[in-house]
């Protein structure tokens, strides 16, 4: 079911600009022009119809007002639990400044702003030189001003071994090593929370700086196509979203797919006009 649950105000600008920063006379000139395309966007929530009161309601719908619509609400991680009984498991602050175990169905006051999902700023430079016949071409993207969570802690009993474990466990919480990492084996938790997914050790900076595509082309010189009935003939080879130069964060996650990072792919065309 799709309801009206809350009012919101989005507002942003967009900035567009191009150079040409050499202009080649003939062929064989050196020409290189660069487009950059800027926007920032900014919304907010003015009104919330049915304001969420526990914090599980808050994180599964994060809108309150004079946030932004698509919030991030996380539990203020407190620490493993070293009391016997409860060795392994996460600690939430709470209430009053305890803390506890299970924080989701604690009050909306609990939860600590963590920014936003969606970026701020989406900044784009695509750039064309030519020389000769020769092309080169490259999008360069910036993401950046927003929040990802992304390898949650999750706690396991201690016979759950049926799976492959994160490499996280390498930094489990032992007596001698205090880590934010929830307790395997002999440490291991005796009960499961939820609150791991969206917890303050798991909140990341999701700003990343990558190249989209690079392609690289030759055109054929005129006297020699038409020696064979073709007017132009041009040869591309373009590559698709390679390694990102940059990623702000070192979860080892892509902020852009909250996972594996897309895989790169190649093509390569020739173009007949006759």
């Amino acid at each position: 079911m799709v309801a009206n649950v809350a009012s919101i105000r989005n507002n942003g600008i967009e900035l567009a600009i191009g150079y040409d920063w050499f202009v080649p006379g003939n062929r064989r000139g050196f020409s290189w022009t660069t487009n950059l395309t800027v926007t920032y966007n900014k919304n907010k929530v003015l009104e919330v119809e049915n304001p969420a009161t526990r914090a599980y309601d808050l994180v599964s719908l994060p809108y309150k007002t004079g946030y932004p619509v698509n919030a991030l609400w996380a539990y203020r991680f407190a620490g493993i639990d070293d009391r016997p009984g409860l060795v392994g498991q996460s600690m939430y602050y709470v209430e009053n400044g305890n803390t506890s175990h299970n924080a989701s169905s604690a009050s909306v006051d609990v939860l600590e702003f963590g920014g936003q999902s969606d970026p701020k700023a989406i900044v784009g430079m695509d750039n064309q030189l030519r020389w000769n016949g020769l092309s080169l071409g490259f999008l360069l993207v910036y993401y950046g001003g927003h929040k990802m969570f992304a390898q949650p802690k999750s706690e396991v009993f201690e016979s759950s071994w049926d799976s492959p474990l994160n490499i996280v466990y390498l930094n489990s919480w032992t007596p001698e090593n205090h880590s934010d990492v929830p307790g395997i084996g002999e440490y291991a938790s005796t009960s499961l929370g939820s609150e791991c997914r969206t917890a303050t050790n798991c909140l990341y900076d999701a700003d990343f700086l990558k190249i989209r595509n690079i392609t690289i082309g030759y055109d054929l010189p005129e006297h020699l196509t038409e020696k064979v009935g073709i007017s132009k003939i041009s040869l591309r080879f373009q590559i698709n979203d390679p390694k990102a130069l940059w990623i702000k964060n070192n979860a080892g996650i892509d902020p852009e797919t909250l996972g594996i990072r897309k895989q790169a792919s190649y093509m390569f065309g020739v173009n007949l006009s006759l």
